[in-house]
């Protein structure tokens, strides 16, 4: 092997060399790219995690309120002996005007109010609710 034979085969080796580190450039570059487009996409998502985050935690606030006030009701419901009164309509229509008016004071102590005020509160959490699932379903990454 001559100096000329040497001389193009290190010519040959050097164009290679240059060729794979184009190539090795190349891929740093789309591996870079790949790298940011990444960090970008988790940085849109973090503040939708937030929000989700906090209204989770508003929910958690008023689902407590509403069981709550369902105890309350479920409790005066309770107290207020609704089959007992029942059974003993016939016998106080029998004695006097004066037992029927006691029995209908019973019924109107049924708290309608707190009963309507539980209703509500349900409806307002059930809303939300509706409205972060929706939300869920439209992140593409939960699908």
């Amino acid at each position: 092997m001559d100096n000329t034979q040497i001389l193009q085969q290190l010519a040959e080796s050097s164009r290679k060399q240059v060729r794979f580190a184009r190539i090795q450039c190349i891929f740093t570059i789309v591996a870079a790219a790949a790298c940011l487009l990444l960090l970008f996409s988790v940085s849109r998502v973090i503040p939708q995690v937030q929000a989700l985050a906090d209204q989770i935690s508003s929910l958690s606030t008023q689902a407590e309120t509403v069981l709550a006030n369902l105890e309350t009701v479920t409790q005066e419901l309770a107290q207020a002996d609704i089959g007992g009164m029942v059974s003993s309509v016939d016998s106080l229509a029998q004695t006097s005007q004066g037992g029927i008016q006691q029995a209908l004071e019973k019924v109107n102590a049924i708290n309608i109010e707190s009963l309507n005020k539980a209703i509500e509160d349900l409806a307002k959490v059930v809303s939300p609710l509706a409205n972060l699932v929706q939300k869920l379903e439209s992140i593409p990454f939960l699908k």
